[in-house]
């Protein structure tokens, strides 16, 4: 069983036994960086002096559906815009259909059941697939624990975007670099770190 990064970072959610939590800032990032590892989008950052780190700004550079709903439901908000979108804006723009794809995948592989709205902080995904969770969530895991062992850009991702997460989920709260090992190829590096710092900023920022 294959997982988008999205969904991987969405396994790692839990703060109460047999239950996932929705925090949509973090899965929406799982979805950029997959988009920029698949060559769809690119950044550049926004001229002019007073530019800050959270002026990274993507553009779309393939529309073609991947055939992931959870990638495309992403795509066609991104690509609904004719100019290029702010890290931060892109995430909170997305974030919302994109907690629902993850829903509906998750639900289908039956993996977890919906309780409450997703919508609102009463939402949350019921495990109902203990043993294919925790697979690959051990695998996650190890991967979070010892960092200088991976060698998978996706998993890398995953590992990142939890470090940035602030303290509800174990990240960091500090201003910390956005990434720390040389996981992504060149070309896509500075896209992601802008996604990265994006996401920590909004969540230090709640």
């Amino acid at each position: 069983m294959t997982f988008t990064i999205a969904e991987d970072v969405q396994l790692m959610l839990t703060e109460r036994p047999g239950r996932l939590e929705h925090e949509r800032t973090l899965t929406a990032a799982g979805v950029l960086i997959e988009l920029t590892l698949l060559g769809l989008l690119d950044s550049a950052k926004k001229p002019g002096y007073f530019a800050t780190p959270l002026d990274q700004l993507l553009t779309v550079t393939d529309s073609t559906p991947t055939g992931q709903p959870i990638l495309d439901v992403a795509m066609s908000i991104l690509t609904d815009r004719d100019k290029p979108w702010r890290c931060d804006r892109a995430l909170l723009a997305i974030s919302h259909p994109v907690t629902s794809a993850i829903d509906e995948s998750l639900i289908v592989r039956g993996l977890a059941r919906g309780i409450g709205d997703p919508s609102r902080s009463t939402g949350y995904l019921e495990i109902i697939d203990d043993a294919a969770v925790e697979a690959r969530r051990s695998v996650l895991q190890r991967a979070r624990t010892l960092p200088d062992t991976v060698t998978e850009s996706r998993l890398g991702a995953v590992v990142d975007i939890l470090r940035n997460s602030g303290n509800r989920f174990g990240g960091t709260t500090g201003l910390n670099p956005a990434s720390t090992h040389d996981w992504y190829p060149t070309a896509a590096t500075p896209t992601i770190v802008g996604i990265l710092k994006a996401e920590h900023w909004l969540n230090l920022s709640e």
